[in-house]
């Protein structure tokens, strides 16, 4: 990572991002469900992808909790 002024300030942490809306295709893989997954603003939505498999509504209930008001 780099500063506005080109300072190195790690060599051990690479970010990525990825704009969700710009990911082609609408497939039923692994990677597909977790984009749509990501790309969620409800909570019925999130209730729907539960139906792939456990680890959504795991993830689904730890985002809940991360984003509850405390």
């Amino acid at each position: 990572m780099r500063s506005e002024d080109s300072v190195v300030f790690t060599d051990v942490v690479e970010i990525n991002t990825l704009e969700l809306k710009k990911v082609p295709g609408v497939d039923d893989s692994k990677l597909a469900n977790w984009l749509r997954f990501l790309d969620m603003n409800d909570e019925k939505e999130l209730d729907k992808m539960q139906i792939h498999g456990n680890v959504f509504k795991l993830a689904a209930d730890e985002l809940k909790r991360l984003s509850a008001d405390k």
